[in-house]
């Protein structure tokens, strides 16, 4: 039987887009990781240069009157003065470069709480309280003077700093953050009218945080909110900005008064404002976790944010691991400073 001319044609070769559209994705993927890791080590931190003058500050209150118990009472200088001791002495958590670390302290802190930290080699900054209008009611009393931490962008010797709670436990050492990729100044936007009592906004910026934790129970990392915790954030001073906070602070209704100058900060750096606030990398561990939980700790997070001296609340517990490494080294602390002074004392008697 005679065979057709078209059927003794030999198929056509098909070739498959799916391998090439595979090496294409990879290709991507290198090619956005390699540049990750370039912008974290393109502008390496340089101590000493008048140009990167950095960092580490936190604000102490003074106690409350109320509390009758002395310890309790010290709970945040104490927290202060471990957070010192492990930013630069603490041999698992110190910085590699010699970073200041900033207190500022309020009129009504004891003189003598100010003066042993400065012993122990903190850096005191006295500040004045900042006027709080009438509007402003924080959720709690004690959070009365916490606008007073805006004091922070007045200090423009320093180009960028950062500000950690005095609640802040240190797992990893920290000043890596300074060469983050998203820990340099940005361009002012100038997408939203400027309202007629706010401030003249600065033409370059600095703000970057961290996504705010609601329960101890999360994710790691967790659940990228658009809000932030003020309990740690890195900036660049300015008087500009710090006039812009107040322009803020004195508009009555402007924010929610709760939370006070977290709410204000978070309003001024809101995601489609002229200034949005940056997300930290987090490239080798999330660098700060409030309400923190020790899948945290396993997962590499570099600080956390609690109140480690306590249980926690019944629907937020601090646990037990926690707490147990918070007052190890608080204790560490407390024989470093005795040991220290002793050999000083020996010095001078020899």
């Amino acid at each position: 039987m005679a065979v057709s001319p078209k059927a003794q044609r030999r198929p056509k070769k098909t070739f498959s887009l799916f391998p090439a559209l595979l090496v294409l994705v990879l290709l991507l993927i290198a090619y956005r990781q390699l540049r990750k890791d370039l912008l974290f080590v393109a502008r390496p931190l340089r101590v000493g240069d008048e140009e990167e003058k950095v960092a580490f500050a936190t604000l102490l209150l003074p106690p409350d009157p109320k509390e009758t118990n002395l310890v309790e009472a010290e709970r945040y200088f104490t927290s202060s003065r471990t957070l010192n001791y492990q930013l630069q002495h603490c041999k698992s958590t110190r910085s590699k470069t010699p970073i200041p670390f900033l207190v500022l302290t309020t009129p009504d802190v004891p003189h003598y709480q100010a003066i042993q930290l400065a012993d122990e080699g903190a850096t005191i900054i006295p500040i004045d309280l900042i006027p709080v209008p009438t509007w402003v009611k924080p959720g709690v009393s004690r959070w009365q003077n916490v606008m007073s931490k805006l004091r922070l962008f007045e200090l423009t010797s320093y180009s960028r700093i950062l500000f950690l709670d005095a609640d802040t436990f240190i797992l990893h050492p920290m000043d890596g953050i300074f060469s983050d990729p998203f820990s340099y100044p940005t361009n002012t936007s100038q997408v939203v009218a400027k309202e007629s009592k706010e401030a003249l906004l600065p033409p370059t910026y600095l703000f970057a945080s961290l996504p705010e934790v609601l329960h101890t129970t999360h994710p790691y990392p967790p659940h990228a909110w658009k809000s932030f915790n003020a309990g740690f954030f890195l900036f660049s001073p300015s008087i500009l900005l710090f006039n812009y906070y107040l322009s803020l602070l004195n508009t009555t209704n402007k924010f929610d008064p709760t939370y006070p100058e977290q709410s204000l900060l978070n309003h001024a750096h809101r995601e489609w404002g002229n200034m949005p606030w940056q997300r930290l990398s987090g490239r080798k561990g999330e660098w700060n976790i409030n309400l923190p939980n020790m899948n945290d700790v396993r997962r590499g997070v570099r600080s956390v944010h609690a109140k480690l001296w306590w249980e926690g609340t019944e629907l937020q517990r601090n646990e037990r691991e926690l707490r147990r490494g918070w007052e190890k080294v608080r204790g560490e602390m407390e024989r470093f400073y005795y040991e220290r002074k002793r050999g000083h004392r020996r010095e001078g008697v020899d």
